[in-house]
């Protein structure tokens, strides 16, 4: 859903000549849900995920997925950015889990 809706704001917002600005939003999107999410799966599926609808709706207008170097770049800067996020979300999980067994240690 957190893909869609942020493609369709892009699609919307940003003009169709601007395709690395709307890669960078997506990207971000990517990565702010992989924090939120604190898995590494759900992070990189979203990638995924995000890549197939940004080459088909945002950077070919008609719907299409093409296949060529550009694509595979975007992969890898959607895969780099959920990676990222979920790092940082599955580190502040653990830190929250540590945080929660050292004040039950201490309260007894």
């Amino acid at each position: 859903m957190v893909v869609i809706l942020a493609c369709s704001t892009v699609a919307l917002g940003i003009p169709a000549t601007e395709i690395g600005t709307r890669v960078a939003v997506i990207a971000a999107v990517v990565g702010l849900f992989g924090a939120w999410a604190r898995h590494m799966g759900a992070a990189l599926v979203t990638a995924v995920m995000a890549w197939f609808f940004a080459t088909g709706f945002l950077v070919n207008a008609a719907g299409l997925l093409t296949f060529v170097g550009q694509d595979f770049i975007r992969l890898t800067v959607l895969l780099g950015a959920s990676i990222t996020g979920g790092a940082y979300g599955v580190r502040a999980r653990r830190r929250a889990a540590f945080a929660a067994i050292a004040l039950a240690v201490t309260e007894e």
